[in-house]
């Protein structure tokens, strides 16, 4: 279905993927103060239901632009001509619940449980992360029912809910609960993708431009004004109360992230990652040119606000600078070669003098540089380091029985998968063998149990990944730094050192920590 204009109006229709709630706001906000309308734009929002595959709405020609999940990417790989154009959810809102009784609080508590999921690309995230640890066979999967309650009368062990959605229902009637968080295993993906036909992309993108800026600051504007926008949705969602749209309005915040970052805002290199893992878990065969998949909206539209007049200037100008640069390299043309060449081999030798060759983390020589720079600061900051010992146990087992190359491809797992859940600006470096070094600029006591839990899990993915009959953990050893008094890189590595020789004198696998006061 092409959207069809009356007196210059553009007629479209939104396909939301479940039904009305604070969940799409952003939409109903946008029509409902006109900002559509301000652009020429008349949308009918239709809710979505169980079963329900926005792909196939779109297709189907029923609607010209709808929402869903990373699993997007999977659709286009598949061949399904569609473009992403905003993710208005930076951290997915998929969660595995369970009642606290039940005692599953980790990720390894899952096998041999029952767990309802959604069919198709429904429960992405969580099936990335159940694929990730080797779990997806080691489960029961139920059809998900969408009902929590199967959750409350013994019908399954996990639910598929969503942060804003069922924890709220479980906290209402005061039922204990536990929640396993894909995020914090790894699996960063996009969610609430609002996307549409590539054939609509090119036969009207300003209209697609448009309708994308409209619905964005629709969601702006409901994040700046969230009792207004829950009034809004209330119109829509006539089966929910205000205090559920409002449990719903401060979980999306955090999931959102408008505080942080541009509304909708996406990466080609977050997308890459996400492909990556889709790969990993046999979702994608053949990866796609990310470039073609995402619509750049605001470069769009900064080029369809140029009037005709200020354009033959620009193209002018345009054309004297490639001329002008066209002459300057040339007669620079040496210099340039030279002075290109040198900065790669600049660039090459210190990667290669900070960072370790085998895994590319950073090394040792880079890691004492971070530790003495956040030393440094502590005087003057209210931040407390925390330095953390990893040693591998049970792991030259896996050399002596299945060679060298396997025992460099389970560090580079290990590298790869304790880097992505940790946060961006800690560092994970590899001091030689198999020890490890993480560094965290700031943290506080309540923090470290889960940072340690963190990286225990990511190196049991890893060995889960390679399919190794040897168990292969981690003794760590944590050392939080309240004083930099008498204190530089080298005897913190010792004193975080010293900490994971306790854990290894017990049982190994495990962690213990100190505290460091001067």
């Amino acid at each position: 279905m092409l959207p069809f204009s009356v007196y210059g109006i553009d007629n479209v229709q939104l396909q939301l993927r479940w039904y009305h709630q604070f969940q799409f706001a952003g939409y109903y906000v946008a029509k409902d103060l006109g900002f559509y309308k301000e652009l020429g734009i008349n949308v009918e929002i239709k809710p979505g239901y169980p079963g329900l595959i926005p792909v196939d709405e779109l297709h189907n020609g029923n609607v010209n632009f709808a929402i869903d999940n990373s699993g997007l990417i999977a659709k286009r790989a598949e061949g399904h001509a569609i473009n992403a154009l905003a993710a208005i959810f930076q951290k997915d809102s998929l969660r595995l619940i369970s009642l606290k009784s039940n005692k599953i609080s980790e990720i390894d508590h899952l096998a041999g449980k029952r767990i309802m999921l959604e069919s198709e690309y429904g429960s992405l995230s969580l099936l990335a992360l159940l694929t990730k640890y080797g779990l997806l066979n080691k489960i029961e999967r139920l059809n998900s029912s969408h009902d929590i309650q199967d959750l409350l009368n013994n019908n399954t062990d996990a639910f598929n809910g969503y942060a804003s959605n069922e924890p709220y229902t479980l906290e209402k009637q005061g039922i204990p609960y536990n929640v396993i968080t894909p995020s914090e295993y790894g699996i960063e993906f996009y969610s609430d993708i609002l996307f549409t036909k590539e054939q609509l992309v090119k036969s009207n993108p300003q209209l697609v431009a448009n309708f994308t800026t409209a619905s964005l600051r629709g969601w702006e504007y409901a994040m700046n004004n969230v009792e207004e926008a829950i009034e809004i949705t209330k119109r829509y969602a006539t089966t929910k109360d205000l205090d559920h749209l409002r449990f719903e309005a401060i979980t999306m915040q955090k999931l959102i992230l408008s505080d942080f970052i541009d509304v909708g805002q996406m990466s080609h290199q977050r997308w890459g990652k996400i492909q990556n893992h889709l790969i990993n878990i046999g979702m994608i065969k053949s990866p796609i040119e990310i470039e073609n998949f995402i619509f750049d909206v605001h470069a769009y539209n900064t080029r369809s606000e140029l009037n005709n007049n200020w354009i033959i200037v620009i193209v002018i100008i345009s054309i004297l600078s490639i001329f002008t640069l066209i002459y300057l390299f040339i007669r620079n043309f040496h210099l340039v070669r030279t002075v290109e060449k040198s900065k790669d081999e600049l660039v090459t030798t210190y990667n290669m003098a900070t960072h370790d060759s085998l895994t590319n983390l950073p090394n040792r020589l880079l890691l004492t540089d971070r530790i003495d720079q956040a030393l440094l600061k502590l005087p003057r900051s209210n931040e407390t380091p925390l330095v953390g010992f990893i040693d591998l146990d049970n792991f030259k087992p896996v050399n002596d029985t299945y060679g060298h190359d396997m025992g460099d491809k389970l560090l580079r797992l290990i590298a790869e998968n304790v880097s992505d859940v940790i946060r961006p600006n800690d560092t994970f470096s590899r001091i030689g063998g198999d020890e490890f070094i993480y560094l965290a600029e700031n943290a506080c006591t309540d923090e470290i149990e889960e940072i340690g839990q963190r990286i225990s899990l990511a190196i049991m993915a890893s060995v889960n990944q390679i399919n190794i009959q040897v168990e292969v953990t981690a003794s760590i050893g944590f050392l939080l730094i309240h004083s930099s008094s008498n204190l530089d890189a080298a005897k913190v590595i010792k004193l975080t050192d010293l900490e994971m020789y306790e854990v290894k004198k017990q049982e190994k696998n495990g962690m213990s920590f100190s505290e460091y006061f001067g």
